[in-house]
């Protein structure tokens, strides 16, 4: 029985031990999520052309799904600081957008000239109705 217990112990502390691999996954994750934002950070300082745009905002929705696919591994603030981030790149992203393609003015269309309705004849006019004569 005590050895059951102590067994039992045993592998409770092993399970509550820190794993160094952990440590290693989030050094591995902030490494590549760095390169991708440098990356992306860099197209967009350096982009002139419209057709452009889609390729950086697909970038940066591959970037978030990295984030949010690796956040079981990742602490809160690392998590928190990432999406952060992530807003700051789509920010961004949206201002070159801006200025590269300006928003269309909002103006009233003309209204089409619509035909005039046709007055009714007076005998279908409930005004000028008579009773028939007895």
């Amino acid at each position: 029985m005590l050895e059951r217990l102590s067994a039992r112990h045993q592998t409770r502390l092993e399970t509550l031990k820190p794993d160094p691999s952990n440590s290693s996954t989030t050094s591995a994750f902030l490494s590549r999520f760095n390169n991708s934002k440098k990356s992306i950070a860099t197209q967009i300082e350096s982009s002139t052309d419209p057709s452009r745009l889609p390729d950086i905002s697909t970038a940066i929705s591959d970037l978030e799904k990295f984030v949010v696919e690796n956040s079981y591994l990742l602490p809160s603030y690392e998590i928190r600081s990432s999406l952060k981030t992530i807003f700051d790149l789509k920010q961004s992203l949206e201002n070159l957008t801006s200025q590269l393609i300006p928003k269309k003015k909002f103006s009233f269309k003309k209204k089409a000239n619509l035909p005039k309705p046709r007055s009714r004849p007076e005998s279908h006019n409930p005004t000028s109705f008579q009773y028939p004569k007895r």
